[in-house]
């Protein structure tokens, strides 16, 4: 049990479906390496986004858990170990507080202060 966490979600993501080695391509140029890499810096505000659409409607269907308790979705990004990550996360967690969530669903509070209202971590 962590104290004042309501909820803690956990998920693997890959941002982009990567090609996989093959028999007649086992390696991947440096071009297209980057080509990926500039899909995936590209997908990862959508990814933010979606998180944050997940936090607020899981907490208004989340009854049981109090207000002033924390609702946390941490997501693990998935690479493949020939991949270029420099600048990308390897994880992102964000947690607030079930009320601030519920508030915005609501139409109680805006989305500054929302976005204000989350706690990113990105590493």
């Amino acid at each position: 049990y962590l104290d004042r966490y309501g909820v803690v979600f956990t998920a693997e993501v890959g941002l982009v479906v990567a090609p996989a080695p093959t028999p007649f391509a086992p390696t991947f140029s440096k071009e297209a390496k980057e080509k990926l890499r500039q899909r995936k810096l590209a997908h990862v505000p959508i990814l933010r986004n979606l998180m944050r659409d997940l936090m607020v409607h899981s907490a208004t269907s989340l009854r049981s858990v109090p207000l002033e308790e924390q609702v946390v979705l941490g997501v693990n990004l998935f690479y493949h170990s020939w991949e270029d990550t420099s600048g990308l996360p390897g994880q992102i967690v964000m947690q607030a507080q079930r009320k601030s969530l519920v508030d915005f669903e609501a139409g109680r509070i805006k989305s500054d202060a929302l976005l204000a209202a989350i706690r990113e971590q990105a590493n």
